[in-house]
């Protein structure tokens, strides 16, 4: 979700604006502006095999609050003047690392106390109509896991339906990326007029990029790519979890992958995908795994990330993995009971609610890894 701001107020005006007055002027504008293009990506390479049995992590899909997004925000192809909106979840994840002792979190969903953000963004929270029964702590609470018992949480980005709260993990090291971190870092108070939070000066931050670095000291924790996404940073130092750079949202944007089974004999490794704000809407990575399935997608849209072409190359590569590597994908890898799938999870994917386990439950124990 762009929420404008440093992190991509150059869209917002138009965004606010087709959200409350959907003026022709907008339209018109929308529709003379270069068409943003769907491309097809051959097959990616497979995810890294684990270096050890022990690389594997349990991960479990938690819903902290819902928000509401016009259509035009998901897809460049809608028109801004319909006032089409679609309420969608607010997806974080939490990871056991069994092995090593470790509980993370992967966002944090939306805040409750809406009016702690800074003045300037008060002018457009009301747009996006959030509501929090629940925040991540309390939702993690009411499946028997404690705040305290979160020793890291790692933020895809730093918009406000991402970040929640992290005063609520009063034990957690804050990890994002440096780009991300420079910018919460300008964020309000320090910048009376910014329109994002800066961290409580009580938060340990680290970025995604010193933490691989320090890992192992050699380089060897940064792989070139996981699976034709993006670079990848080794989490905890086993490769059982990458944060992987998915750029065009926002600053510095990443997604997390996660082993959630090792290969054994006739089943291949099991990997989910969070791909955090990547796209809005499921019909942007995933229509099919026939041939003609890339033509049936839609293109993201220009009001709601700050590079939209990039953006779109980072979902068409999205897509390409879960075409070839997915659990449902017919092609021959996907075909072969040895090869590793990965499942695809975007931060607002409303399907996935009904689709696969939900927190307490584990991804992994769904019908997709068997």
């Amino acid at each position: 979700m762009n929420g404008g701001g440093s992190h991509g107020g150059n869209d917002f005006a138009s965004t606010s604006n087709a959200a409350t007055t959907a003026t022709t002027t907008t339209t018109a504008s929308h529709t003379a502006a270069a068409a943003v293009v769907v491309s097809a990506h051959p097959p990616p390479p497979p995810p890294p095999v684990a270096r050890s049995p022990t690389a594997v992590v349990s991960v479990s899909m938690l819903a902290a609050g819902v928000l509401s997004l016009g259509e035009h925000e998901m897809y460049d192809d809608a028109d801004p003047a319909a006032g089409v909106r679609q309420d969608i979840p607010s997806l974080c994840f939490l990871l056991r690392h069994k092995a090593l002792g470790r509980t993370a979190m992967f966002d944090l969903g939306i805040r409750k106390d809406l009016e702690a953000f800074p003045p300037m963004a008060q002018k457009w929270l009301p747009i996006f109509n959030s509501r929090v029964e629940k925040d991540a702590a309390e939702v993690l609470e009411s499946g028997g896991v404690k705040a305290d018992d979160v020793d890291s949480v790692i933020l895809s980005h730093i918009h406000f339906d991402h970040t929640g709260d992290v005063r609520r993990f009063p034990r957690a090291t804050v990890y994002l990326s440096a780009a991300a971190a420079k910018a919460a870092a300008a964020g309000y108070p320090h910048d009376p007029a910014a329109e994002v939070l800066a961290f409580p000066a009580s938060a340990r931050i680290v970025t995604i990029e010193s933490a691989a670095a320090s890992a192992t000291g050699d380089g060897s924790a940064t792989l070139p790519s996981f699976c034709g996404v993006g670079r990848a940073f080794d989490v905890f130092g086993d490769g059982s979890v990458y944060a992987v750079e998915a750029p065009g949202h926002a600053a510095g944007h990443l997604a997390l992958a996660a082993r959630v089974r090792v290969a054994t004999s006739g089943v291949g490794e099991r990997w989910v995908f969070m791909a955090g704000d990547s796209c809005h809407s499921r019909a942007c990575y995933w229509c099919g795994d026939d041939a003609s399935a890339d033509e049936r997608r839609r293109p993201v849209s220009r009001y709601n990330h700050e590079d939209v072409r990039t953006a779109q190359d980072t979902v068409d590569r999205i897509a390409a993995m879960a075409r070839h590597l997915g659990p449902s994908a017919a092609t021959a890898a996907a075909t072969d009971p040895d090869a590793a799938r990965v499942l695809v999870v975007l931060a607002h994917e409303t399907e996935r609610l009904s689709e696969v386990p939900v927190f307490p439950a584990c991804l992994e124990d769904g019908e997709w890894a068997k």
